[in-house]
């Protein structure tokens, strides 16, 4: 075997190595005898989608990310990222679309790598002529410009927008959309006004500086992009709390500057964590702030206002609505109660335990949100192509050259040497 040092190893580029790999995992249906065991999430094959990476590391380095510059500086001894070129992407997309029609999510902002490589990625994107919905990142505010490249690249497209906090302070402090709201939302219509068929706008309790209070200025905010956007259906808003961890290798986690106490260090700490029944003892961290009962309280808060709040305004409807609804009441009670039993003089009944669990169960598949309103366009799921099977049967033939090596004793002991691409 071969052992890489990470801190060494730092390719300049990621051309060398298809990553994803969708060839391996269509080989791997033959290695291991199983569908199932490889798909992403549970229902991926009734809502599948797909993603190409465009780089590994970022430009911006915001407090609370474990892939923000310095995090990679820290742990990867990267100092700038290495991207993934144009073409190689496109090789990517032509896999995906060989066997299924799903969207496909870029990962990272696209502009991250310069305007000149975005340019020359849309270029190429619109000469495909895909039927796939792509769906983007943005990072920070974008130009109508920027939106009337994408309209011409594909024929459906999406934005997720991490926005985190209406305070522009904040969002200063922790460093993504550090700019005014008026620039966030001149980019929202933008968005809107060429053609983005779903905008996802994400909002966080635990960012650094934020209170309670502050935190629930995100419901007057959505109510006033409501508001200023016509209730536009196309506008999805979402609330969760920053967790389970805060992420090492984050500024947040390293600077104490920032506010931030951690409850779990070490490695087996954070393991210990996760066997826990309540999310709330699952985090990792109190802030300056914030305590976890108060992180919890409010994002609970928060989510339920939200639920009201589009509803009110016909974002969501009476079934999506009354889910989210219950949802949340069954995992307040579960988190109350499992409150009172976490007591240090109170033993825990394997039985209560077990219904909590159960309970919580339910109540995770949407106590935030309902998971129908996150999911885009229905695609059709796999479909069979002539361009999957000739890929199929390369699979089976791998394995099969594969397995008759092992039998015999013969196994690949070739070192990998990256070559950096031009």
């Amino acid at each position: 075997s071969v052992v890489v040092n990470a801190t060494s190893f730092v390719p300049d580029n990621l051309d060398y190595i298809d990553v994803p790999d969708y060839r391996y995992v269509l080989r791997s249906v033959f290695k291991y005898r199983s569908l199932s065991d490889l798909v992403p999430y549970l229902e991926w094959l009734r809502f599948p989608s797909t993603m190409i990476l465009s780089s590994r590391g970022c430009n911006l380095d915001c407090a609370i990310c474990g892939g923000s510059a310095s995090a990679y500086q820290l742990l990867c001894n990267r100092t700038r990222p290495a991207f993934r070129s144009p073409e190689k992407m496109i090789q990517d997309i032509r896999t995906i679309r060989s066997f299924t029609g799903a969207p496909i999510f870029m990962v990272h902002d696209p502009r991250m790598g310069g305007t000149p490589r975005a340019r020359h990625f849309f270029e190429l994107l619109r000469q495909e002529r895909l039927n796939n919905e792509f769906v983007f990142e943005l990072f920070y505010p974008a130009s109508a410009a920027f939106f009337e490249t994408v309209q011409q690249s594909v024929p459906a497209w999406s934005l997720q927008v991490t926005l985190e906090t209406p305070d522009e302070q904040l969002r200063r402090l922790n460093g993504k959309f550090a700019c005014s709201n008026e620039a966030v939302e001149e980019t929202i219509g933008g968005a809107l006004s060429h053609g983005c068929r779903k905008l996802d706008l994400f909002f966080m309790v635990g960012v650094p500086g934020q209170t309670a209070a502050s935190a629930m200025e995100i419901i007057d905010y959505c109510e006033h992009l409501i508001r200023r956007f016509n209730a536009d259906p196309r506008l999805h808003f979402f609330v969760a709390p920053l967790g389970p961890f805060l992420d090492p290798g984050s500024r947040a986690f390293e600077d104490p500057s920032l506010g931030y106490t951690h409850l779990h260090s070490t490695l087996e700490e954070h393991r210990q964590a996760l066997l826990q029944p309540s999310w709330r003892d699952v985090l990792s961290y109190e802030s300056d702030a914030m305590n976890r009962d108060e992180i919890v309280a409010t994002s609970y808060a928060l989510a339920e206002q939200l639920n009201q709040l589009k509803f009110r305004n016909g974002l969501i409807d009476e079934p999506a609505f009354n889910l989210v609804t219950g949802h949340l009441k069954v995992a307040r009670d579960a988190i109350a109660v499992m409150g009172r039993s976490s007591q240090a003089d109170e033993v825990r009944e394997a039985s209560a335990l077990a219904s909590l669990q159960k309970e919580l169960a339910a109540a995770n598949t949407g106590s935030m949100n309902d998971q129908d309103e996150m999911r885009w366009q229905p695609s059709g799921g796999i479909r069979v192509s002539t361009t999957l099977l000739r890929g199929l049967a390369w699979g089976l033939m791998h394995e099969l050259v594969q397995t008759a090596r092992r039998v015999t004793g013969r196994y690949d002991r070739a070192v990998y040497t990256a070559t950096p691409a031009g």
